[in-house]
């Protein structure tokens, strides 16, 4: 029984580390290198666990990473600990999905065909969270970590985040397919066979995946800049959050984003951007507050 208990925390420390290192992969630490091995402690973690050992860890690493990363929104008033976990549960379980069908995988085919399949599960699931109804949440996505380092973003023309974010993922797993043989004497793995079938194959795709990523991203961005530039202008209201959606300070930010826009207008630039959440309420069910902007944009127009 004790013995379990040690392996257990000990796995639980694997994916901990798994969190950090991704958290710290994020802004605002953007140590972006960190998310090529970040998963690694996760995949030496779960692989040998049945699925639903594989869920549970997988899980908690999901929680403790979404509870690092979305730090900031603790900010804003209204927004408490009992929402963080709750936001943190559900976005964790996708995490453990990707545990569950991971090991899965492994205990039917063996872990070097399951790190083989790993960018397919983790990028799959990152579509679903992104694009699934009102839930639907495509931030912190693994590409994310990579907006400083331009030859690697450049793919992202071709196969959006999610390219980015398969990359990485596989990188993980081919390190895990290094790692892993001489990890399984202390892991769940040591009653499994490794083997390095699926394993070989991984390395070769992988590093030929990277080099034409990088090969593609650093002739990208060698090429001239072509086409007429584009003026652009950001209005910033500097509105506190607390008043955002409060209905008696509706009328006044509206005449600051109204005001700034006609000042800013006055300059003709090709295109005016506001910030995420300016208006005071949402513009598709607010009938008023869509007739108010659409009077403020015909306005400028004309």
């Amino acid at each position: 029984m004790l013995c379990r208990t040690i392996k257990y925390l000990r796995d639980v420390f694997l994916v901990a580390v798994s969190s950090l290192l991704l958290v710290l992969s994020f802004p605002e630490f953007d140590l972006g290198i960190l998310a090529w091995v970040g998963l690694v402690p996760l995949f030496v973690a779960i692989t040998g666990k049945k699925p639903v050992g594989g869920f549970s860890l997988a899980i908690v690493g999901g929680i403790f990473f979404f509870l690092g990363v979305f730090q900031w929104i603790l900010y804003i008033k209204g927004y408490t600990l009992f929402h963080h976990s709750f936001l943190a549960v559900y976005l964790g379980s996708y995490f453990g999905f990707f545990g569950l069908v991971f090991c899965f995988i492994a205990r039917r085919r063996g872990p070097g065909w399951a790190l083989f399949a790993a960018p397919f599960i983790w990028v799959c699931l990152e579509y679903i969270r992104s694009n699934f109804l009102f839930l639907a949440l495509p931030w912190g996505l693994l590409g994310h970590t990579q907006y400083r380092y331009p030859p690697v973003i450049q793919i992202a023309a071709i196969t959006g985040t999610y390219g980015i974010s398969f990359l990485i993922v596989m990188v993980n797993a081919a390190f895990a397919s290094l790692v892993l043989p001489f990890a399984r004497h202390w892991t769940s793995f040591s009653g499994m066979i490794f083997s390095a079938k699926p394993a070989r194959p991984l390395l070769i795709i992988t590093v030929l995946s990277v080099a034409l990523t990088l090969g593609y991203g650093y002739v990208t961005i060698s090429q001239p800049f072509i086409g007429k530039p584009v003026h652009i202008s950001a209005i910033q209201g500097n509105i506190e959050q607390v008043k955002k959606f409060d209905p008696r300070f509706a009328d006044k930010i509206m005449h600051i984003y109204t005001t700034m826009t006609r000042e800013t207008a006055e300059a003709q630039p090709d295109l005016i951007v506001w910030p995420e959440t300016a208006t005071p309420g949402s513009v598709s069910r607010d009938s008023t507050l869509r007739t108010s902007l659409i009077h403020t944009v015909v306005s400028l127009i004309a």
